[in-house]
């Protein structure tokens, strides 16, 4: 298929089924409750990676895991993409999921230190003059980056929902809610014949 009878069927699409035929519901449905429900998964085994701390990286790699699914869920609702067709789907998407733009998983943030933490570590680095940078990840209160003289390279503070990643203060305890609130309709949607809800 060329651009042009893409581009038409995309139109199509728009102007009559608002960015989303209805018998594709049920793929659309099916992807945000796989990654909603993978994040969940990690969330759960980032509780018992804290509950039993032997190695802190591996606390950090379940919530590394767990935004990155979140990350996934976020692009349904906000694409990274600007055009009227994967706009509309997202509009579309967002009222049957009824999420607004103060959602928490609309924050660039936190996805962003998570996806581009090759970048950030650059610039983590060169900023870096004197003190101590423990290159692992540790829990704890995350009070320690205002009193440490040294660097915080990935911490999580289980008990304030927060995690710092290269000295950015990220809240994970709102996504994992969203999260949640998004793998809950998903799947009440899809024991509902695969549509989705109507605002």
């Amino acid at each position: 298929m060329d651009s042009e009878e893409k581009k038409r069927r995309a139109d199509l699409i728009v102007q009559q089924y608002d960015g989303i035929v209805p018998q594709y519901e049920a793929f659309y449905i099916s992807s945000l409750l796989y990654s909603a429900n993978r994040a969940r998964m990690s969330f759960d085994a980032l509780d018992a990676a804290l509950e039993n701390v032997d190695d802190p990286n591996v606390a950090m790699a379940h919530l590394q895991e767990a935004l990155s699914h979140a990350s996934s869920v976020s692009r349904y609702f906000w694409p990274t993409r600007r055009d009227n067709y994967t706009q509309s789907r997202a509009i579309k998407l967002r009222d049957a999921f009824e999420v607004s733009d103060t959602n928490p998983l609309k924050d660039r943030q936190l996805r962003n230190a998570i996806e581009h933490f090759d970048e950030r570590l650059d610039d983590f680095l060169l900023n870096c003059s004197a003190g101590p940078v423990v290159p692992g990840a540790i829990i704890g209160d995350f009070a320690i980056i205002e009193e440490s003289v040294g660097h915080v390279f990935k911490l999580i503070d289980p008990e304030h929902g927060v995690c710092v990643i290269l000295g950015t203060i990220c809240r994970y305890f709102p996504v994992r809610c969203a999260v949640v609130d998004v793998s809950q309709r998903a799947e009440r949607m899809d024991r509902d014949g695969a549509r989705l809800m109507r605002p």
